[in-house]
């Protein structure tokens, strides 16, 4: 579809040239009845007939169908450059949708350690300027190529008029051209290599201080921020202006050749090649109109290697993601029965991880998790969420090992609860069904009020339609924890994984929450991590890690909570 589509934008911009071309040679005509001069020429004489060809036979006959005939042509021409433009503005937009969308996908099926190490800002650059850097250079590559038509067309019109001065015009425009084109795809290419690096720099920078604004406030260190910014914007500054100093110079010399080389053709063609007005009107005319093609072309050029590395930052980094990607195995569902690590180890670049874990999990169990900052918390969970791939040994549910064909199946059944829940500038209701989940109101409310929460989207002004603002700013830290928890229950997980999921809920109100999920008829497994001794004495067993090892794994005798 996108070749047709393409062969047919070809055709379009070839047609706007032809037709451009025709309405500059019914000027010969209209010149000639007009004026009354014309010159010898058999191309001149036949044009000068075309009206008497049609019963025109007075000069107001003729001239009124040769501007007729004009205006057909130029109405025809403007349907054909709006079906051009708006066909190419297709094209691009789509070429630039399936970068994005190709991006993604890429980093949605790489696996997480490979894109935990792409750049949060890169990300971005690439999803904002850089995409408009794409566009842009399609744009360039557009009108480079309906400038390359325009000159191809033109110039055998011109040959077919006259010979001899076409030649001479298009030997000057391609001396000109020779000399222009390396200096401006040379300072395209330096400015289009930098800007994507720093605009991706400044995009980090701006990050850290939206996300540090709080902190650098009550610290006094925001200018810190604002002075590395200028530094760089000052690098920028001066690095842009050397090269837009070298392309004036070159833009004043393209500026005045066209004058220069005019005068020296007029000269030629009246007196070398004594050519009537009525011809050599045209002939200038068709010779100026090519000058704009030509300092297109170079300016395209320009353009195209100034944007052009955007193009091949989303390649690069959409190819690394794919060639890491796992291959794609056939799916099966998740067998019944318990978890199960067997000596599993896994070691993360930086050396950290874990060692020689051997745990069994039985369906419904509530496992709780400790240990301190770095001791390979973190990396369990993500090893049971399917996240990581154990480097030695092997986990299995039900028997069958969570391997590339069970994981989607197996992730489809689990919810995994953040310390800092994934929450959008969006409606409650919209929260709580985000990834495509689906739940009437009942089982929302339900949710709601399993996580203690319900009380509170009630009174909000517009209930479950209240947006709540950019990463839930307009709730606390607690009710953020409890609207996610109820996201996660709205999920029916046979896997619930709280990571640190209630720490910024008060221990009273934490309680009430942890009897009512443990109490839950069935009962999903859950792996709580926590540090907080009162949150893990809700578990039937709990395990410490420490340097990357289980140290203790014991069960809980059945705590009093009366009185929670």
């Amino acid at each position: 579809m996108a070749g047709r589509r393409s062969a047919g934008a070809a055709l379009l911009i070839v047609a706007g040239s032809v037709l451009e071309s025709a309405g500059l040679v019914m000027l010969i005509p209209i010149l000639h009845v007009a004026t009354g001069i014309g010159g010898g020429g058999r191309l001149e004489t036949w044009l000068a007939r075309i009206p008497t060809m049609f019963g025109a036979v007075t000069p107001a006959a003729q001239l009124a169908m040769l501007l007729g005939g004009f205006v057909i042509v130029m109405l025809l021409r403007a349907a054909v450059l709006y079906a051009r433009d708006a066909l190419i503005d297709d094209l691009q937009g789509d070429f630039v949708a399936r970068q994005r969308s190709d991006l993604l996908g890429a980093l949605a099926r790489a696996p997480w350690s490979r894109a935990a190490r792409v750049p949060r800002a890169t990300i971005l650059t690439l999803l904002g300027t850089e995409s408009g850097r794409v566009r842009a250079a399609l744009v360039a590559v557009a009108q480079g190529a309906i400038a390359l038509a325009s000159l191809l067309v033109h110039g055998l019109l011109a040959l077919a008029l006259a010979p001899k001065m076409a030649l001479a015009a298009l030997a000057i425009g391609l001396l000109a051209s020779v000399a222009s084109l390396p200096g401006f795809a040379r300072t395209g290419r330096e400015e289009g290599t930098g800007t994507g690096r720093v605009g991706t720099y400044l995009t980090a920078i701006a990050g850290n201080f939206l996300a540090g604004l709080k902190p650098a406030y009550a610290e006094n260190v925001r200018l810190a921020f604002l002075h590395e910014f200028d530094g760089i914007e000052a690098e920028m500054r001066d690095s842009g202006r050397r090269r837009r100093r070298a392309r004036m110079r070159i833009a004043l010399a393209m500026g005045l050749f066209p004058a220069i080389a005019g005068a020296g053709l007029i000269w030629f063609g009246l007196e070398e090649l004594a050519l009537s007005p009525a011809l050599l009107i045209p002939i200038l005319f068709i010779l100026a109109r090519m000058s704009h093609p030509l300092s297109r072309l170079n300016l395209s050029v320009r353009q195209f290697f100034l944007n052009a590395p955007a193009i091949e930052a989303f390649r690069s980094l959409a190819a690394d993601l794919v060639a890491v990607s796992p291959p794609v195995s056939p799916h099966r569902p998740v067998p019944e029965g318990p978890i199960a690590f067997r000596d599993v180890g896994f070691r993360h670049p930086g050396g950290e991880g874990l060692t020689g874990v051997t745990l069994t999990l039985p369906p419904g169990s509530f496992l709780g998790v400790k240990g301190a900052s770095g001791a390979g918390k973190t990396t369990l969970v993500d090893l049971l969420a399917g996240i990581l791939r154990p480097r030695q040994g092997e986990i299995t549910v039900g028997g069958e090992p969570l391997d590339e064909a069970l994981l989607p199946a197996w992730r489809d059944g689990l919810a995994y609860v953040m310390q800092d829940p994934l929450l959008f500038h969006a409606t409650v209701r919209a929260n709580l069904l985000w990834g495509g989940l689906i739940a009437d109101e009942r089982e929302i409310v339900e949710a709601l009020e399993l996580s203690g929460i319900a009380s509170l989207v009630a009174q909000l002004p517009e209930g479950l339609d209240t947006v709540i603002g950019e990463g839930g700013l307009a709730l606390s830290g607690g009710e953020r924890q409890r609207l996610a928890i109820a996201r996660a229950l709205l999920r029916r997980p046979r896997l619930l994984i709280l990571d640190e999921a209630t720490n910024a809920i008060d221990i009273a109100a934490e309680a009430v929450l942890l009897k009512r999920l443990s109490a839950l008829d069935p009962r999903p497994t859950i792996m709580m991590v926590a540090h907080r001794t009162e949150s893990l004495a809700w578990c039937d067993r709990h395990i410490t890690i420490a340097d990357g090892r289980v140290v203790s794994d014991a069960l809980y005798e059945e705590p009093d909570h009366s009185d929670a």
